[in-house]
């Protein structure tokens, strides 16, 4: 049986609904969100119950990551 997929989302504006959709999908999990902004950010990382990042460094190091979902204006 395959494991869960471990995803993040970078931008929390139109971010935040993919975190929802992340959350609901069968075989997927939130694992970390990551904006630039804190007032942002903590909110959403205590909701979903994942790790913040206001570096996008540092949560590419999180090795519990396996696909990053990019949220951000173009």
């Amino acid at each position: 049986m395959p494991h869960d997929v471990g995803f993040a989302v970078i931008g929390l504006g139109m971010g935040t609904q993919h975190c929802r959709s992340i959350e609901s999908a069968v075989g997927a999990y939130l694992v970390a969100v990551c904006d630039e902004d804190e007032a942002r950010l903590q909110p959403i990382a205590e909701e979903y119950d994942c790790r913040p990042y206001e570096n996008l460094d540092d949560l590419l190091e999180d090795d519990e990551v396996q696909v990053v979902c990019i949220a951000t204006p173009s």
